[in-house]
């Protein structure tokens, strides 16, 4: 996806997730954000939101601090009213340089990150209501890569240095032509592509339902996944992948 698509792809998730959350019960507790209700959860994802665009729209060189602004009562309104400003984003020359705290330290670092903070939060809010997440599959394609691409820079979560070895995963999405990734751990930390091969362990199950287990937002003991080979392996990656 490119930049243009990224920006219009947040703005339509953020009005996703505002549209499902326009009757809920805010005090619902969020089961995948352990301690969080939907307030909270509402409140996070639209900071987020905020502090992207402050951070574009200053080329922001190092990290900067949230500004703080008036949410008012209406939580669900103010989270609908930060997609026109991520929608904004669109005009801003997706190559230009500036801080991020992952791989690229681009404008266009935010509005990919942008889709997959709102993509796996709208899910969060789904999962807490009961239903179905709809998100497509080429945003969960694009956020395991971005998630494989940015992982070894969330210095944040010190259990992410864990991950090195020998051992090598494979992700298999069933429902999409070419949705695959081979995971390698090597002493220095991992290499991905979406290559075909046997892993020590390989896990099969619809795209989204790969991007939300890598993301913590699906058990592997669910009947959405077959796993074949050393379980372990996944098992491991998983407890020390979470961000």
């Amino acid at each position: 996806m490119d930049h243009q698509q990224n920006c219009a792809i947040a703005a339509t998730l953020i009005d996703r997730m505002a549209g499902l959350l326009s009757e809920a019960d805010l005090s619902t507790p969020v089961p995948t954000c352990p301690g969080w209700d939907l307030a909270r959860l509402i409140t996070h994802v639209g900071g987020i939101h905020r502090w992207a665009v402050q951070l574009v729209e200053a080329r922001a060189q190092e990290r900067v601090a949230p500004t703080k602004g008036e949410r008012g009562d209406d939580l669900v309104a103010w989270l609908a009213a930060g997609a026109l400003p991520v929608a904004g984003l669109v005009t801003a020359d997706p190559n230009d340089r500036m801080w991020s705290w992952g791989k690229e330290q681009t404008v266009g670092f935010w509005a990919r990150r942008l889709v997959h903070e709102t993509a796996v939060h709208y899910a969060d809010a789904a999962i807490a209501l009961g239903v179905e997440p709809q998100i497509e599959a080429p945003i969960a394609v694009d956020g395991i890569d971005e998630s494989l691409g940015n992982l070894p820079f969330a210095t944040w979560s010190p259990t992410v240095a864990n991950l090195r070895g020998t051992d090598s995963i494979h992700l298999h999405g069933t429902d999409t032509e070419g949705a695959e990734w081979m995971i390698q751990m090597n002493d220095s930390g991992y290499t991905f592509d979406h290559s075909h091969g046997k892993g020590s362990v390989a896990v099969r199950g619809a795209a989204v339902d790969l991007y939300l287990l890598l993301q913590g937002r699906r058990s592997l003991d669910s009947d959405r996944f077959e796993t074949f080979g050393d379980r372990a392996v996944i098992e491991f990656w998983l407890a020390n992948a979470s961000t």
